[in-house]
């Protein structure tokens, strides 16, 4: 997989590539999906004055100018990630692992918009069930 180079990212949207941000993308990236508690933790033991309220302002930030999203998934706590090309995500009910499937939404994003006439920004879709090793471990 390719480094991803969040530097040139961050200044094709105007915003400063500080030490935190970048960390906070490279440790995401890392990840898939990661929710703010668990960041934090990782986060502070390489930045032990860092408080959570930096966290959630540079996600904020990062989320107005699209470079991650918000991954919201019932009884979950909301997770982070950066933005790709549209996908659903495969959610296990026992561990709540979150996994990526890459899914061609478009039809459903041009039904709803023809047939309900809304006009679609955003979408997440989640498909909740047991991943193969929970599911393994039950037989």
């Amino acid at each position: 997989m390719d480094m991803v180079d969040f530097k040139e990212i961050l200044k094709t949207k105007n915003l400063k590539a500080t030490h935190q941000r970048l960390a906070i993308l490279e440790t995401m990236d890392s990840l898939g999906h990661v929710d703010i508690e668990y960041l934090y933790e990782l986060l502070l033991d390489k930045y032990p004055t860092l408080s959570k309220a930096t966290i959630y302002r540079n996600l904020k930030e990062l989320i107005a100018i699209d470079i991650i999203s918000e991954v919201k998934i019932p009884d979950m706590p909301t997770n982070y990630e950066i933005n790709k090309i549209p996908h659903v995500h495969l959610v296990c009910k026992i561990c709540n692992k979150i996994e990526d499937k890459i899914v061609n939404t478009k039809h459903l994003i041009d039904e709803a918009t023809k047939e309900m006439h809304y006009k679609i920004e955003t979408s997440n879709i989640s498909l909740i069930g047991v991943c193969p090793k929970c599911l393994d471990k039950q037989s």
